[in-house]
């Protein structure tokens, strides 16, 4: 068999999604949107600094300050099937992520607003295999160990956000905003073999600039339409060796190697149906297809992000109820088409990226006393279906077996979020 090698793009903890969204981007960016998965025609809320930055303008004049916080308790399966060298073992990971914060600062005035906004705007997420992966278990093996592996990471991308709106007139208003992203991604792990464990651990951070511009259409009373654009953040990784943990040269001390955000184009339609009902229509596309992902890259395996990528498609769908001043109860529907080939699926990297999501969201506001509102949310997002996947690497065991050994890939996500916004003027 021949020696496997390790790929850069060693980042399955880091860099699936969370909900809906593209393979890197989350758009979960607060506690209303989990509770609709639609706002990007939304006029309520200064999570819209977020969502739909144009429709600021018609938000009532003040000074909003919203924030909130999101928790995922999430579980991920890689089951090995017909593998004679591994056996049949169902490899779990499923680490809770507490804290995933997002808060937005608004000044709305007349006919213009200025707004700014601190966001988890990409995968931001703790993974842990505490037995392994499947490929890294065949890597022991053929090093002579006891086939035991280890593998922990963590990810996050931070983005800081300003920009400005303008009502040009009664039809139409206009937003513009300058982005920066940090992001760090770290992972660590070992391989048994026959000279003790070979580990690995490194730590890999980016820093990254863009723009957006948003448009809303007021074609009628109660009906919002909006766009907005989002340009692709270039992140190119720089990668540190910690404690000269490198798998013996596998790893490369100040590598740098791209996996940016790619572009976004957020359409939304909002109708208030009475003055109670309001529904909302969104959908999202990601152009992963036209950004570096070489970080990704897999020559061993064969894989070329440049080819592996298409790209993903979110819809949401929203129905909101005002009972009363103090109370407004919602619902939300999402389906996320992900643009990665299922052919580019290897479980060291994004498992179970593959496979198109769904969910639905509940929640509700309450507004306890003027200018305060309170929002909570939860949410439920799966695998539409599982499936499975025969990589290189099962193909290297069908050479040795005769029997073409594959991998089941699965993954949910049951997470709440809670919201809190304060109108101070």
């Amino acid at each position: 068999m021949k020696k496997l090698t390790f790929v850069a793009a060693m980042l399955l903890c880091a860099v699936s999604p969370l909900m809906a969204g593209g393979i890197f981007y989350n758009s979960n960016q607060s506690a209303e949107y989990f509770r609709t998965f639609a706002r990007n025609a939304a006029t309520d809320n200064a999570d819209i600094v977020y969502y739909n930055m144009a429709g600021t303008v018609k938000m009532e004049d003040g000074l909003y300050v919203n924030a909130s916080n999101q928790f995922f308790f999430q579980k991920a399966t890689v089951e090995t099937q017909n593998n004679l060298l591994l056996g049949e073992k169902t490899y779990t990971s499923d680490n809770p992520v507490f804290f995933c914060p997002n808060l937005y600062v608004l000044y709305k005035q007349s006919n213009w607003s200025i707004f700014t906004g601190l966001e988890t705007i990409g995968a931001t997420a703790i993974r842990e295999w505490k037995d392994g992966l499947p490929t890294l278990d065949l890597l022991s093996l053929q090093s002579g160990g006891s086939g035991n592996s280890y593998l922990k990471g963590s990810s996050y991308y931070f983005a800081w956000r300003v920009g400005g709106a303008y009502q040009m007139n009664d039809l139409f208003s206009v937003a513009v905003a300058g982005r920066v992203v940090t992001s760090q991604q770290a992972v660590e792990g070992y391989i048994d073999t026959a000279y003790g464990k070979a580990e690995f651990d490194y730590t890999d951070k980016a820093l990254g600039y863009s723009g957006e511009i948003g448009f809303d259409l007021f074609p009628m009373k109660n009906l919002v339409l909006s766009l907005t654009y989002e340009m692709a953040t270039p992140l190119k990784f720089e990668r540190n060796i910690n404690d000269g943990k490198d798998m013996g040269g596998q790893f490369k001390d100040g590598e740098k190697k791209n996996l940016d955000l790619p572009q976004a184009l957020r359409f939304g339609v909002s109708y208030n149906v009475t003055e109670a009902f309001r529904v909302e229509f969104n959908f999202d596309t990601y152009f992963e297809k036209y950004v570096n992902f070489n970080r990704l890259d897999d020559p061993v395996a064969g894989i070329d992000a440049d080819d592996a990528y298409e790209n993903t498609y979110a819809q949401g769908l929203a129905f909101e109820y005002k009972f009363n001043e103090m109370f407004l109860a919602s619902i939300g529907f999402n389906l996320t088409q992900i643009g990665q080939k299922k052919s580019s699926t290897v479980d060291i990297s994004i498992p179970g990226g593959h496979a198109d999501y769904w969910s639905v969201g509940i929640g509700g506001q309450v507004t306890p006393i003027k200018d305060l509102k309170i929002n909570m949310a939860v949410e439920y997002t799966g695998f539409q279906k599982t499936y499975s996947n025969s990589d290189f690497y099962d193909k290297q065991v069908y050479s040795l077996t005769g029997t073409m050994p594959s991998k089941k890939y699965n993954k949910e996500y049951i997470n709440m979020a809670i919201g809190v916004e304060y109108k101070f003027m």
